[in-house]
């Protein structure tokens, strides 16, 4: 799979130069490669290691991701033709105002996760938490498609922390709004599934329970299910 051959490496005055050994294989694509060291236990050490990738068939080429962050992203944006206008825009402008000024020219493999978390702290300082969430989202599947097209071994995108999402509290009306919710219905839209909680309204109404929060449950219908979008049949045209 792979061999070790001793040579001679020339100067550039034209002599030959010290004895170094060079490791030779084929990729999973059939191309020749090669790695050449100064000493023979590195070499035999890289080749061990080399085979083994080989066989489980996770050799990675380290050179591959050399190529920088913002050339990437200008690749990936061009194939992101699955996208809708709508979301490329906002992956354009995400990119161009958050990530592209701080790793715009780093090399992809030299990109870690603490590069990623000084990237996450900032937005945190002057952006919403949801705002964050979805920034950080388009960031990593930047990276996720990094490593599908074997730029990457690993995403550096984990282990991050992000900011909880903020879930705004439900509001349920109260026994008094649904009455005049009730009321304000005109007659024809008014059917017996709207009689019926209008029954259930007097029921939770009276002294001492003015005003407090009632959650209804939908009325189901003789289909069998609920009845979400309407209070009542249609009217009668």
């Amino acid at each position: 799979m792979a061999s070790i051959t001793p040579r001679r490496q020339r100067k550039k005055d034209g002599t030959l130069g010290r004895l170094c050994w060079q490791v030779r294989w084929r990729d999973a694509t059939r191309k020749p490669r090669s790695n050449t060291f100064k000493r023979k236990p590195d070499a035999e050490r890289f080749k061990i290691q080399l085979e083994a990738q080989l066989l489980r068939g996770d050799w990675f080429d380290p050179s591959a991701g050399k190529e920088a962050f913002s050339d990437w992203v200008d690749r990936y944006l061009k194939d992101a033709t699955h996208k809708r206008p709508t979301t490329l825009a906002r992956d354009i402008a995400v990119l161009n105002k958050h990530f592209i000024p701080v790793l715009g020219d780093m090399p992809l493999n030299a990109i870690r996760p603490t590069d990623i978390k000084k990237a996450v702290r900032s937005m945190q300082a002057t952006l919403m938490p949801a705002t964050v969430r979805t920034n950080y989202g388009v960031l990593r599947a930047v990276f996720n498609a990094a490593v599908e097209a074997d730029l990457l071994l690993a995403s550096p995108c984990r282990g991050i922390k992000l900011p909880p999402a903020q879930r705004k509290p439900k509001k349920f009306l109260t026994a008094d709004e649904i009455a005049r919710l009730a009321a304000a219905v005109p007659p024809e839209y008014r059917g017996r599934h709207l009689r019926r909680w209008g029954a259930r309204v007097a029921m939770v109404g009276g002294p001492g329970a003015q005003g407090a929060p009632h959650r209804l449950s939908p009325t189901p219908t003789r289909g069998g299910g609920d009845r979400r979008r309407g209070w009542g049949p249609s009217p009668a045209r």
